[in-house]
């Protein structure tokens, strides 16, 4: 299995972007805004024999601090009664932070936060039955009693440091029937967030999350990979694709770590194919690393359209501040004959201006609707030229809208591989269309030609395909 170079992947990520129609075409998505250092640490493991066993999972955790690369280090400690926290706890998790994002919205979370059993049992799409009532309760003591031992590795937003110390996701958690602090008896589950849940959630160190989505899922292993998937894919937004060493993933979800290929994909494949059905990824695929082998990800229709999404949510519920004492200005009296009304449409785009439109509103551009029409009218050729032009660049750039309004206004220098890519595609068209042209005809063989005589010679001739033409030659 050969290594393959960051720009051969980059190349396959351009080819695999998702056309606007197929990021519009997704459904819509509901989101939940999870604390994000969480699930960042790998807390919750896929469901399986090794969650069971009482015995910690550590994770190494790389991130930049003032321009130099540092690596903290989590350990997540089972209490020994309950085992690792599973995706079924990540499940109640996410259900909870339903709850808590309600809350903050209407303004600052405090302690404690108060749900009754049905309620997060509906949250979570599963039916009111006694089983899940005693596992949700199961659920909320292994979430409280699991330590996390953080060297670094905990982020507090609000004073921007990460922790070296032991904590845990619930400080207090109280079920239903039994006291709470003030001795009266609970009418509903009472948790209480940790001091570092509390500060990141208030400081909107958040995660978005498509809780519909996410509870579609069947496998264990995709439902632990979406959170992670969430923070992974959006670092490489600009690359289209990401790369995580196989043994780091297996640490992550705290699974085998196989040295055969045809074992790791028989690990993987189910999960990633899953994540794939659902739009979280376009492709994966196995690949050599410099020890042991490497996961690529391609970054699906659903990670594109989740951030279209939440760009139009933040623009529609935008509040413009009003402003106090604001300056009486003596204006005229307004006219009493009402100025006459005058309709102004936006002109039609052509069949060429409408795809062009298409893909600089769509991914990875999403340049707004007014600045793409005005492009595509009035610079037509361009926007084609540097459309056309753009998934060559080796080196993707930060900002791929304001790049390509740039590179379309000051007509950026196109790489000679667009006009010889162009070349091509024109000449695969022009051939296409005359084997079209043959298959319809009646007149001439498959080559093209026909056998016509003047009465003495017989000669090939090639086929204009026109009757008109060929009526004024005698077929043999």
């Amino acid at each position: 299995m050969a290594k393959k170079s960051p720009e051969t992947h980059a190349e396959e990520a351009a080819a695999l972007a998702p056309t606007p129609a197929e990021v519009v075409s997704l459904p819509s998505s509901g989101f939940v805004k999870v604390e994000k250092n969480l699930t960042s640490l790998g807390f919750f493991s896929p469901s399986s024999k090794n969650t069971k066993n009482p015995k910690a999972k550590t994770i190494n955790i790389n991130y930049a601090s003032e321009g130099k690369r540092v690596v903290g280090k989590v350990s997540i400690e089972p209490a020994a009664s309950y085992g690792l926290p599973t995706t079924a706890d990540q499940d109640n998790y996410f259900a909870i932070q339903k709850i808590v994002d309600e809350l903050r919205q209407r303004g600052e979370v405090k302690n404690p936060i108060s749900f009754t059993s049905a309620e997060l049992i509906r949250a979570k799409g599963r039916v009111k039955a006694g089983k899940n009532y005693d596992d949700l309760e199961q659920s909320l003591k292994r979430i409280a009693l699991t330590g996390i031992v953080s060297e670094a590795a905990v982020y507090f937003a609000g004073t921007k440091t990460r922790a070296t110390d032991i904590f845990h996701v619930f400080q207090r958690v109280v079920l239903f029937g039994k006291k709470l602090p003030d001795g009266t008896t609970a009418d509903k589950n009472y948790v209480w967030l940790s001091e570092w849940q509390l500060e990141n959630i208030n400081s909107n160190f958040l995660l978005p999350i498509d809780f519909e989505t996410y509870k579609n899922l069947k496998n264990h292993i995709a439902k632990a990979l979406v959170p992670l998937l969430q923070i992974w894919l959006f670092a490489s937004r600009e690359e289209a694709y990401f790369e995580k060493r196989y043994d780091e993933l297996c640490e992550y979800l705290n699974i085998r770590c196989y040295p055969q290929v045809s074992r790791i994909r028989e690990q993987l494949s189910p999960a990633l194919d899953e994540l794939k059905t659902h739009g979280y990824l376009k492709n994966w695929k196995i690949e050599e690393a410099q020890q042991g082998y490497k996961i690529i990800f391609y970054h699906g229709e659903k990670f594109y359209r989740d951030q279209l999404t939440r760009t139009e949510q933040k623009t529609k519920t935008f509040t413009p501040k009003l402003v106090k004492n604001p300056i009486q200005l003596a204006l005229p009296e307004p006219s009493r004959t009402p100025a006459p009304s005058v309709a102004i449409s936006a002109p039609t785009l052509t069949p060429e201006q409408e795809r062009l439109y298409m893909q600089l509103t769509g991914a990875p551009f999403f340049v707004s609707e007014s600045k793409a029409r005005e492009l595509v009218t009035g610079r037509t050729e361009e926007a084609a030229k540097q459309l056309g032009a753009y998934p060559l660049k080796k080196n993707p750039p930060q900002n791929p809208g304001g790049y390509i309004i740039r590179a379309i206004e000051h007509r950026y220098f196109v790489p000679p591989a667009y006009f010889e890519a162009k070349q091509k595609a024109e000449e695969a068209r022009s051939a296409q269309a005359r084997r079209d042209q043959i298959a319809a005809c009646s007149l001439c063989d498959a080559s093209g030609f026909r056998m016509v005589t003047d009465g003495k010679i017989k000669s090939a001739k090639k086929c204009s395909h026109s009757p008109e033409i060929e009526a004024r030659y005698t077929s043999v």
